[in-house]
Parts: C-alpha cells; sequence; structure tokens
C-alpha cells in the first residue's frame, strides 16, 4: 500500500514539474495606437474583449488581436481570463461550433501586434512589457 502512494506522489510531482518546464514569466503591457480615445481598462473588461462577450471599451468599438507566442498568451490569459491554454482552446472549439464568435486574430511577435493596433481603429492587444516604445499607448501592465 506504501509503494501505491509513493509511486502515485512520484508521478504527480513529474507532472508538476514537467508542466513548469520552459515556462517564462513575462509582464505583460496592454496597448493600443497612441490616437486612440481609449485611455484605460480593467482586468473584467479585458476578460470580456478577449472572450468575445463584448465588443466596445469606453464607447468605441475595440479590436482585439492575440498573440501566436505559447508563453506570452498563456501568461496573459492566466493574468486575464484564468483560463489555461487547454481550457481557453476548449472555449473558442465551443463558441465555434455554436455559431457564438470566433478567436480574436493571432499575430507572430511584439512589433507585429504593434503595427497593427497603430494600423487598425480600436485595436488592442498584449505585447512584452521590454517590447513596449513610443508607438504605442499602455492601457495598463500585468505584473
Amino acid at each position: 500500500m506504501n509503494y501505491i502512494y509513493r509511486t502515485i506522489f512520484s508521478l504527480m510531482l513529474i507532472s508538476i514539474t514537467g508542466s513548469l518546464h520552459g515556462v517564462v514569466l513575462a509582464d505583460v503591457a496592454i496597448v493600443t495606437s497612441p490616437q486612440s480615445p481609449i485611455a484605460s481598462v480593467t482586468p473584467a473588461e479585458l476578460e470580456k474583449l478577449f472572450l468575445a462577450k463584448s465588443s466596445t471599451l469606453a464607447g468605441v468599438k475595440a479590436v482585439p488581436v492575440e498573440q501566436s507566442n505559447k508563453s506570452l498568451k498563456a501568461e496573459f490569459h492566466s493574468k486575464v481570463t484564468q483560463k489555461s491554454p487547454d481550457v481557453l482552446q476548449r472555449y473558442w472549439a465551443r463558441k465555434v461550433f455554436s455559431g457564438d464568435g470566433i478567436p480574436p486574430a493571432e499575430l507572430a511577435t511584439d512589433q507585429d501586434v504593434k503595427t497593427w493596433v497603430n494600423n487598425t481603429p480600436g485595436g488592442i492587444g498584449y505585447i512584452d512589457l521590454k517590447s513596449v516604445d513610443a508607438s504605442v499607448k499602455v492601457l495598463v501592465k500585468l505584473q
């Protein structure tokens, strides 16, 4: 019986450490164009926007964009929607299948997001805080 408990504990430990391997926590900046009338945003508003439960911020039509960078995307969603990548994937599969929404477009890099928010009215996205420069307005920092 003691062997079974040790085996279960060992498997749980391997599972936990294996799932944390390669995870890099980043500070995330929610950004938009410097010309955008959106001045600030709350995590609750971000959650609704990025889960397609709302399409406006401060009375302005907002268009969210995701990152294809898996670690940054996971960090953003852990802080904003409290959804793991697997849960988020299932969430969008249900929404798409039911015809209730489609996920935001994904871009590859922080630079792509900065360019996109500047060329898209109401564009809002997230980047690594280290990539912030004068080309974007930071609405909130998630640390």
